[in-house]
């Protein structure tokens, strides 16, 4: 009867392992260990593979290892084949378990490199910025050295009584939108230096302020909300720089006198006024500014809501379609849609061309009766419920890089001004946030790791009371002049086109624009004389044709659609000249002198395209 005693001398245990050692991979065998001591997770322990490899290794124990053990000439081997059989079919959870702690700990490590490598990258452009900056103000001392007999000429023939432009370089007003909310308001302020040969932002060696005619105003606002700020001893201005900013000032120290006494809607007026805007859709402001018809006058476009003769053509062939307006018509119209718009889709591709304008309609159209076929037995649309479908016709309308993004999204401009706002008046950055929007425009450049912000749209449900439109329409007018301002897109307004913005009520919108006139003033005023409708119900798409509503989408796509496109190819220029400038040692031009550049040679670009 042969003995189970353990084998003596080392040759003989050698040659056990030596068996299983012939197996690829398995050297885990020469390790000192008996039979009874083997184990898949010291198996594991030892050969120590990825997460990914876990098909690969249980494979090589299931189908290679374990069959080598059952076959072993050696008995004391053989005989712990059971147990670790047994062991391979109930530890599955067991197994499974190992590899999830293997993942985690292979994550660990790569986060920990990650997290080195990145110290390491931030220390070295530490390095490098702090070398150029060096240069830089050796550059700027070398310049401000050579312009103080200049300078100090300049100061000598200063009358002091001429304070040049008092509107210079103060920034977007309080973003403190949501009713009666009484959380601090945000207005930003900020102190310009005097202009020094044709760089805006260097060395003021004068030190003449020329500060917003608004400062005293805001600070008396910042007290009105109980935080005080030296800002409302300064004494009142004496002079203007323009009769508009006269009667802003004028305007909003009126409100802000009987500031307890005035409704939500008149102090949301004053946030405006100080935010440097004139607002021409509000009729009750006529008697207070006197430009507010010119305005009125020149930013309305008569021609919104013409009806072409080719969109009269198209028109006619979908009422045909539509027939009586029954819902199996509708829904026989959509599909007629569908199939045209993907005829058309063809042909563009096959062309290279852009969207077609019939192209446009038919895809607005079958966004449109879908909504019409899905909501029909839906009474009170929410808010969300219509922000979709003028997003889904918003994305239509677009043939550039630019997008429609949902979701209450925070705009990084608002923020920035409210952060500004915050340090000049109350000397701290409290409760700085970015403002939420509904509908947010914004413009993808592959070299930019964030999108460009370019409009702001608001909506809000057809049950909305009055006040909480007005409040909305007063919010969205001054986002978007922190947006512009940002993009300080608008050095003259003969050669720009501002963008169109809608706030959205239910199913209809009203369209506006915002347009640059001087440094940091702006006015508001309707682009079109009624309300842009889209159809709620099957018996409305006669009068969706009719009314112009559609051709109107279809302008303000183009306008802003042109918009983005000069923004991009501004932007490339402007990126272009900065990288020029960091490889050659130069100092940044400043913001506004740079982009106002580009800007002119963006426009005279695309009018030679055109």
């Amino acid at each position: 009867m042969a003995t189970l005693t353990k084998p003596k001398g080392s040759k003989r245990l050698s040659d056990w392992r030596h068996s299983l050692n012939a197996i690829s991979g398995t050297n885990y065998f020469k390790e000192k260990i008996e039979p009874h001591e083997i184990t898949f997770a010291g198996f594991i322990h030892h050969i120590q593979p990825t997460s990914t490899k876990e098909c690969e290794v249980e494979a090589l124990w299931s189908l290679k290892i374990l069959p080598a053990i059952q076959k072993s000439a050696f008995q004391r081997l053989r005989q712990q084949f059971p147990r670790l059989q047994r062991e391979w079919s109930l530890s599955a959870a067991t197994r499974a378990q190992l590899w999830e702690d293997l993942a985690k700990s292979e994550n660990a490590t790569k986060v920990k490199r990650l997290q080195e490598a990145n110290l390491l990258q931030l220390r070295e452009e530490s390095t490098t910025q702090l070398a150029y900056m060096a240069k830089k103000i050796t550059y700027e001392v070398k310049e401000a050295c050579d312009d103080i007999p200049t300078a100090r000429r300049e100061t000598e023939e200063y009358d002091s009584n001429d304070v040049g432009d008092e509107n210079d370089r103060y920034s977007e007003a309080i973003n403190n939108d949501e009713g009666n909310n009484s959380e601090p308001v945000q207005h930003q302020v900020d102190k310009s230096r005097e202009q020094i040969g044709e760089d805006e932002d260097a060395e003021d060696l004068t030190q003449v302020a020329s500060m917003s005619p608004f400062t005293r105003l805001i600070g008396e606002l910042f007290r009105k909300y109980g935080h005080p700020s030296p800002k409302a001893d300064l004494a009142a201005p004496t002079q203007f720089s323009s009769i508009d900013v006269e009667e802003l000032y004028t305007y909003s120290k009126r409100i802000l006198d009987s500031w307890s006494e005035c409704s939500i809607i008149e102090q949301k007026n004053c946030l405006v006024a100080l935010s440097g805007i004139i607002n021409a859709l509000d009729k009750s402001q006529e008697p207070f500014f006197s430009s507010f018809d010119v305005i009125s006058s020149e930013l309305l476009d008569k021609d919104l809501f013409v009806v072409t003769e080719s969109q009269k053509a198209i028109y006619a062939r979908l009422k045909t379609q539509l027939g009586q307006g029954t819902m199996p018509e509708v829904k026989a119209l959509r599909r007629f849609c569908m199939r045209r718009s993907c005829d058309l889709e063809e042909l563009c591709e096959e062309g290279g061309a852009l969207k077609t304008e019939e192209l446009k309609i038919m895809e607005i159209m079958e966004i449109i009766l879908k909504e019409i076929v899905a909501m029909k037995c839906v009474p009170n649309p929410t808010e969300t419920e219509y922000v979709f479908p003028w997003r889904e016709i918003t994305r239509v309308l677009f043939n550039s890089d630019m997008v429609a993004r949902v979701g209450e999204l925070g705009s990084s401009s608002t923020r920035q001004d409210r952060t500004k706002l915050e340090r000049d008046n109350k000397g701290a950055e409290s409760n700085v946030r970015s403002r939420k929007i509904d509908m947010l425009h914004q413009l993808y450049i592959p070299t930019r790791t964030t999108p460009l912000e370019l409009v702001s749209w608001e909506a809000k449900s057809e049950t909305a009371s009055s006040t909480v439109l007005q409040c909305q329409l007063r919010k969205n007018i001054r986002i978007n002049v922190s947006i512009q301002k940002q993009l300080q897109q608008y050095p003259d307004s003969e050669l720009w086109t501002s963008p169109v913005v809608l706030d959205i009520c239910g199913p209809k919108a009203l369209a506006y624009t915002v347009l640059r006139i001087e440094k940091d003033l702006f006015v508001v005023g309707a682009v079109g004389d009624t309300l842009i409708e889209l159809p709620r119900f099957e018996e409305d798409i006669h009068e969706f044709f009719d009314s112009g509503s559609l051709s109107a989408l279809l302008r303000i796509g183009n306008r802003n659609t042109l918009f983005a496109n000069n923004v991009k190819i501004a932007y490339k220029q402007y990126a272009k000249a900065e990288k020029m400038n960091s490889m050659l040692g130069r100092p940044l031009r400043s913001s506004t002198q740079r982009l106002w550049s580009t800007i002119i040679l963006a426009q005279h670009t695309c009018r030679r395209r055109k």
